[in-house]
């Protein structure tokens, strides 16, 4: 069985836990060395796969709202399909690659449209 890979590292090596790493090191004259490196490389790793995280979990969001939701025009759902709009409206199982693609795209546009909203309810 193969691992899956994330980063360039096995799934298992990404998900583990830095500090729960060990080594000797200088012939066992040291008893500590720091893996804050794998830390900083796993961080990186997974926060580099979180957007597509966000763009699947808004996919889904999106499907499920044009689905099954009775949404108002001013509501934060119709908020939301409206920004949404360029994604396409396809009820049949497909690739989601161009979703994703178009997902991704949008998720710049939507932080700042949520920065807005936020400044305007705290001010």
């Amino acid at each position: 069985m193969e691992d899956l890979v994330l980063g360039g590292e096995p799934l298992t090596i990404a998900g583990s836990s830095p500090p729960l790493g060990h080594v000797a090191i200088s012939l066992g004259i040291e008893d500590h060395a720091s893996f804050a490196w794998q830390g900083a490389n796993a961080t990186r790793s997974c926060v580099a796969a979180l957007r597509t995280v966000v763009a699947s979990e808004l996919v889904a969001a999106l499907r499920a709202l044009r689905r099954h939701a009775d949404v108002g025009p001013g509501s934060v759902a119709g908020q939301l399909q409206d920004l949404c709009a360029a994604l396409p409206d396809e009820a049949l199982d497909h690739a989601l690659v161009d979703d994703l693609a178009a997902a991704d795209a949008l998720l710049d546009r939507l932080g700042a449209e949520v920065a807005v909203l936020s400044a305007a309810e705290a001010g």
